[in-house]
């Protein structure tokens, strides 16, 4: 403060001021979902597509709870469940092809 400018009281702290709210926790089955979503993507021709259809279920599971509102994690849930179903599709497809090729000889 220089000599000669006013003093300016500093503003008192309004005591009504509201906490900002908790974030709302991931649910474990979204979480679940997504992190078997991944396995499966890179681990499904070792695994056999398990972790895809565990993604799927836990997936749906994921997002009935969100919709109830017990838990947050719609995103997760249904990233899972799209991995799960990509993996499935191209698992099976694989499958068919493979199939057809055998059944030619």
């Amino acid at each position: 403060m220089t000599t000669g400018e006013p003093s300016v009281p500093e503003p008192v702290p309004d005591a009504r001021v509201v906490p900002y709210a908790p974030i709302p926790k991931p649910s474990g089955y979204a979480v679940a979902s997504l992190v078997l979503g991944i396995l499966g993507f890179f681990l499904s021709w070792i695994t056999f597509g398990i972790p895809s259809m565990l993604a799927v279920v836990f997936g749906h599971v994921g997002v009935s709870r969100v919709r109830r509102g017990v838990g947050d994690g719609r995103g997760m849930a249904i990233s899972g469940m799209v991995l799960g179903y990509l993996v499935i599709a191209l698992f099976l497809f694989l499958v068919v092809a493979v199939g057809s090729l055998f059944a030619i000889f």
